[in-house]
């Protein structure tokens, strides 16, 4: 098992907005000392929602396997999608974008 590679105290960010369902989602990124993928925060517009914390402990999962060396473009396919390959969930659209914006394609 890979050692958790820990981001730095302060880190470039970016921070979009994603509509899914009838919920607004705040989704905030941080990359490591090398540019890389390395955290994902998940906040929702009705905070305390089950369907918010569920969101907010799965950004946890994703950020502590980023952490761990698993390549960010792993865990977006790992999550379903559709016929046309656009992923059906949240957190794919999530680390979609973010990986988008990682890369500079945003």
């Amino acid at each position: 098992m890979n050692k958790r590679q820990r981001l730095p105290e302060r880190r470039a960010s970016d921070t979009f907005e994603i509509r899914h369902g009838n919920f607004t989602y705040t989704i905030t990124t941080s990359v490591d000392a090398e540019g890389q993928l390395g955290e994902l925060f998940i906040d929702s517009d009705k905070s305390g929602t089950e369907l918010s914390v569920m969101m907010h402990d799965a950004a946890i999962a994703v950020s502590l396997a980023l952490q761990h060396g698993c390549p960010p473009e792993d865990l977006a396919q790992a999550f379903e999608r559709n016929e046309t390959g656009v992923p059906a969930g949240l957190l794919g659209l999530a680390l979609d974008r973010a990986i988008a914006l990682t890369e500079g394609e945003e």
